[in-house]
Parts: structure tokens; C-alpha cells; sequence
């Protein structure tokens, strides 16, 4: 009588542990209350367009769009510029203050003198297409215009700011490790 005593009270606690563990999961398990707004409004979770290189067709109707926007805007024809951009930036964006956002947050677009373009990244209704935009004294600048696909065509909606190819902050901005070591020297710094 005496060992199933002391071993009641050795197995006391481990078995008010695994109670308190059995519980703790049954608990955990359980649905989270609502609130009056939960039971409203739902969180709408979307999953991420998966992005695919662009097939030759749609590399060309991109580069097109792209291309016939950088050569409006280098000829100061803004409101041909903004004929390129999808319906809502048409809607909010008047000609003249485009072409201020343009001359002082993207001049490289209005000096450059050739545009070089890497694979677009699409999905059915957007895209990336990394454009390097060289000026007259041989500056190389990288952009990133995003595009949608309305109607039967590809119009930019937005483009990143311009860094230096090689800059930290481009290669930052591209998801892209920085080259670090003897033979590539240290990351070079945006030219001011």
C-alpha cells in the first residue's frame, strides 16, 4: 500500500503535466472567437501571380510599349507619352504633370540615347520588364516597368525608380546579390 502511495505522488505532477499538455492542445486547436467586424468583413487572401518569361510575342508587345513611351517622352511629347500607360494612370495623370514627374524623378529617360531589354517576367494580366536606358555620356541606368495587359495590349502602370547598372541600390532593387570580393572590387555607389 505503501509503494502505490509514493508512487501516486511520484506520478502526480507528470500526470497533471500531461493534462495540462492534452489540454493546452485540444485548446490550442480550437476556432478563434469572432468579432462583430470579423463576421463582416473576411480578409481576402490572393495568391501571388506566378511570373514566367515572356514568350517572343509578348516580349515584343512589351518592348513596343516601352519603347514607343521612352521615344514620346525623349521627343517632349507627353501626352503621347501617357497614350502608353494603362487606363487608370490615363485617368489621374494630365500630360504636364507627367512630364514633371518624368524630368525630375526620370531624366535618363529623356536624355537616353538607346534602351537595352532583358526577358519580361509575365503572368496573364501583369509584367516586369527590366529596361537599361544608356544617356550620351555612356551613363547606364536600370528601370523596372510594371505593365498590365488591358484590352488587347500591354500599358505601363508603374516604373521603379532608375539605379546605375551595378549600383548597390540597383542591385538591391533587383533581388540580386551584390558582388562582393577581390576579383569584382567593392559595390560600386550611384553616381550623384
Amino acid at each position: 500500500m505503501a509503494n502505490r502511495k509514493l508512487l501516486f505522488i511520484a506520478a502526480a505532477p507528470l500526470l497533471l503535466l500531461l493534462g495540462m499538455m492534452l489540454s493546452f492542445r485540444i485548446l490550442s486547436h480550437l476556432p478563434e472567437p469572432e468579432s462583430d467586424t470579423a463576421s463582416v468583413v473576411r480578409e481576402i487572401s490572393l495568391p501571388a501571380p506566378t511570373l514566367v518569361p515572356a514568350d517572343a510575342a509578348t516580349q515584343k508587345a512589351l518592348e513596343s510599349s516601352v519603347r514607343g513611351q521612352l521615344s514620346a517622352i525623349r521627343k517632349g511629347d507627353y501626352a503621347a507619352a501617357i497614350t502608353f500607360s494603362d487606363a487608370s494612370f490615363r485617368k489621374t495623370w494630365n500630360p504636364k504633370r507627367f512630364q514633371e514627374m518624368v524630368e525630375t524623378g526620370y531624366k535618363a529617360m529623356t536624355e537616353s540615347t538607346k534602351e537595352t531589354f532583358e526577358t519580361g517576367q509575365v503572368s496573364d494580366i501583369a509584367a516586369n520588364l527590366r529596361v537599361v536606358l544608356t544617356t550620351s555620356d555612356h551613363t547606364r541606368i536600370a528601370y523596372v516597368f510594371n505593365l498590365l495587359h488591358e484590352g488587347n495590349g500591354w500599358y505601363v502602370q508603374a516604373c521603379s525608380p532608375g539605379f546605375p547598372v551595378g549600383s548597390v541600390s540597383e542591385t538591391i532593387e533587383q533581388g540580386r546579390p551584390t558582388q562582393r570580393g577581390p576579383e569584382s572590387g567593392p559595390p560600386t555607389a550611384p553616381k550623384l
